[in-house]
């Protein structure tokens, strides 16, 4: 089988190299080779690549930011990232926006083979570092959730009454009217839910506590 492969990389060295890299592997056709993305986005005469291999770091934007773009004009293409960098929330945003795989600088030709292979067999291609990144930040997201929960559930029926009001955007004077309580009682049990939530304002509050 002929995996056809585009390649979107502004830097001319690193694109030839992958030019390269591909050309000793029989079972690759490179159909395009850009260094501008509007370019690849703007043509009508390209072939659709079963593979795009695109570069995070390009001249005015990020690699991760047009992969929607990318998807949307090259249907079921599978994205790689390629970056020599490894901040763990250029991974999130990169896997949350589509991409399939990464590739850290430098890269054999070899590695480029089983990145490929494993997207076609319908898997996706994480190096063990992405792994253990992906792994932290889930870990991590457990963690958070599961105290917050802990957290709500220490308030008493009538502060969570309250508090799902106030995560709704809802005033004082509106939530003592739903709830038939005074202003003064709203506030007290406001001022609880701060305590026990340990934060210190209601922007505070719902940027932690979202509904």
């Amino acid at each position: 089988m002929k995996y056809f492969i585009g390649i979107v990389e502004d830097n001319l060295t690193v694109r030839q190299s992958l030019e390269d890299l591909l050309s000793v592997l029989e079972d690759y056709k490179v159909v395009f080779s850009e260094a501008d993305y509007e370019v690849v986005l703007n043509s009508n005469e390209l072939v659709h690549p079963d593979i795009i291999l695109l570069d995070e770091h390009l001249a005015d934007t990020s690699g991760s930011s047009i992969i929607s773009q990318l998807s949307a004009k090259f249907k079921d293409a599978a994205i790689i990232i390629i970056t020599g960098d490894r901040d763990e929330q250029l991974i999130l945003r990169a896997m949350e926006n589509g991409a399939r795989g990464f590739l850290y600088k430098p890269f054999s030709h070899q590695d480029l083979d089983r990145a490929i292979k494993q997207l076609d067999a319908g898997s996706v291609h994480l190096e063990p570092d992405v792994l253990t990144v992906l792994m932290n930040l889930i870990s991590q997201n457990h963690k958070v959730n599961k105290t917050r929960n802990d957290v709500v559930g220490n308030l008493t029926i009538r502060e969570k009454e309250v508090l799902g009001l106030l995560l709704k955007g809802q005033e004082y004077k509106t939530i003592a009217n739903e709830l038939n309580m005074s202003y003064h009682t709203v506030n007290h049990h406001v001022k609880n839910i701060y305590l026990k939530c340990d934060v210190k304002s209601k922007g505070e509050l719902l940027a932690n506590y979202k509904i």
